[in-house]
């Protein structure tokens, strides 16, 4: 006897169906806190380097975060943010050396990374160490 594969729900829906369904309403009992945190949240989409990505997810990944690497940028973008408006200089400089004029009416200018914020993010995505930790233990 061949075993048959299970398949879930309904394989093949009216799309008049399918239609008034994505218009129903929610029942608001059955939406979850974590559905209700996620839509107030915005998505953003961010260029950033391979060595970058790789740190991210390092981090992430370390047992004393054990994370996403979603939630670990945006306490890095939150932390960096609130370092700004705080006036911190090294962050302040950085947005004044090594930049650019654009060549889009969008925006004036094109900022750099610093070359020793890179190399140490570089060191960091090579070796996983940070500050002679291993693995963000002391």
């Amino acid at each position: 006897m061949t075993d048959r594969k299970r398949v879930g729900g309904l394989t093949r829906i009216d799309p008049a169906v399918s239609a008034w369904q994505a218009g129903a309403a929610e029942n608001p009992a059955t939406v979850s806190a974590k559905r209700r945190k996620d839509r107030t949240r915005t998505r953003i989409y961010v260029d950033i380097t391979p060595e970058l990505k790789a740190t991210l997810e390092r981090i992430a990944g370390w047992k004393c975060e054990d994370t996403s690497v979603s939630q670990v940028t945006e306490m890095l973008l939150t932390f960096g943010a609130r370092a700004y408006t705080r006036g911190e200089r090294e962050l302040r400089d950085a947005f004044y050396e090594g930049r650019q004029h654009a060549r889009t009416p969008r925006f004036t200018w094109n900022l750099e990374i610093p070359t020793a914020w890179d190399t140490e993010i570089e060191q960091f995505s090579g070796n996983g160490n940070n500050g002679g930790k291993d693995d963000g233990k002391d």
